[in-house]
């Protein structure tokens, strides 16, 4: 049995996120976000950075690495920086950002760009991360009780969110707003 992660993040409690009154589907876009041409081509080359990034490091341990030893591994293993400047000047704006412009209301988990993640805090299941304590002993319930249990979502660190949320912006014709229904901005 395959649970979804919205049930599975759920059930463990990992999160709290405030939802606002309306159902999500039915969430009215009062202000689309999205950027022209220009900006287009930066969305693109930032979120192909950032997959470069992936694929350099690996699945998993790109959804723990900070952004500050990714840029680092990115140099030494391209041998040139990871962004330009103006993809890091775009990385800095959308991460600054109030995030309630494009429609999210959750809490932020990060705080600074370059936050990491205290590995000491965090133990790693069959392909992703999960903090120690309540999290993981409700995840080892679980998955005791149905040894097919699949997580597909687990710690994310800054790059990996920015990774998938450029993903969804991609995918939803550049509108920030309505991508953040689905998937948090990074910070």
């Amino acid at each position: 049995m395959m649970i979804s992660r919205r049930v599975f993040i759920a059930k463990l409690a990992l999160t709290t996120i405030a939802i606002p009154a309306l159902n999500a589907m039915s969430f009215e876009l009062k202000k689309r976000v999205a950027f022209g041409d220009i900006e287009k081509k930066v969305v693109d080359s930032t979120y192909e950075r950032f997959r470069e990034l992936k694929n350099i490091v690996g699945y998993t341990h790109f959804s723990i690495i900070d952004l500050d030893l990714g840029m680092r591994i990115y140099k030494n293993f391209r041998g040139k920086s990871m962004f330009s400047d103006e993809e890091f000047a775009f990385v800095e704006r959308l991460f600054y950002a109030d995030a309630r412009e494009f429609g999210f209301f959750g809490i932020r988990q990060s705080q600074n760009l370059f936050d990491k993640i205290d590995e000491n805090q965090i133990i790693k299941t069959r392909n992703q991360y999960l903090f120690k304590g309540e999290p993981y002993k409700k995840y080892k319930i679980l998955s005791d009780e149905n040894s097919k249990l699949i997580m597909t979502s687990g710690i994310r660190g800054v790059a990996k969110q920015f990774y998938l949320f450029l993903g969804k912006v991609k995918s939803q014709n550049y509108d920030f707003k309505s991508s953040s229904i689905s998937i948090a901005p990074p910070g």
